[in-house]
């Protein structure tokens, strides 16, 4: 889903992530970054923050617990 598509749902589209948090976390990871790949990454982080907020959005109150598998004996 795009942030168009988020919107589309009914959901916030604010940028959950900055270009220096990124810069930030790349730093604590020791990575070199440069500025093409700290602002596609900033992005494609924000794209998932997007997703994740949409997942955390689903009311499951009323659901199933879903099947489990039994362990089998080889």
């Amino acid at each position: 889903m795009t942030v168009s598509g988020a919107a589309r749902l009914g959901f916030s589209v604010v940028s959950q992530i900055s270009r220096d948090e990124v810069a930030h976390l790349a730093r604590l990871a020791r990575l070199a970054l440069t500025d093409a790949e700290l602002d596609s990454f900033a992005g494609q982080l924000d794209a998932i923050l997007t997703h994740v907020s949409v997942i955390q959005a689903v009311d499951v109150a009323g659901s199933r617990r879903p099947a489990t598998r039994s362990k089998t004996s080889t």
